[in-house]
């Protein structure tokens, strides 16, 4: 995995790109198919038992991640170019 990371500060922008040696369908999979999304998110000993996607464009997902508490975060999606890109506001 290699990694790419700017933030824009007059835009409020935090890009982030990772290369994973796997075919581009799974990771798509990976970050938009709830029944994934619970097996990998949060880090450490994190788990996430709550992920919930409405895969469109102005779709919105949830997601809890719990540690120390639950740590909830959502967002909307504004690009989705299976499997190409994935764009969506946290």
């Amino acid at each position: 995995m290699t990694a790419n990371t700017a933030l824009q500060d007059d835009e409020l922008v935090l890009e982030i790109n990772r290369h994973f040696d796997v075919p581009r369908e799974v990771l798509f999979k990976a970050w938009t198919d709830p029944s994934w999304i619970v097996r990998w998110m949060g880090p450490g000993e994190c788990t996430c038992p709550v992920a919930e996607t409405d895969l469109k464009i102005g779709g919105t997902f949830k997601i809890c991640i719990r540690g120390e508490g639950d740590h909830w975060a959502h967002g909307a999606y504004q690009v989705i170019d299976d499997p190409g890109r994935l764009v969506f506001t946290w």
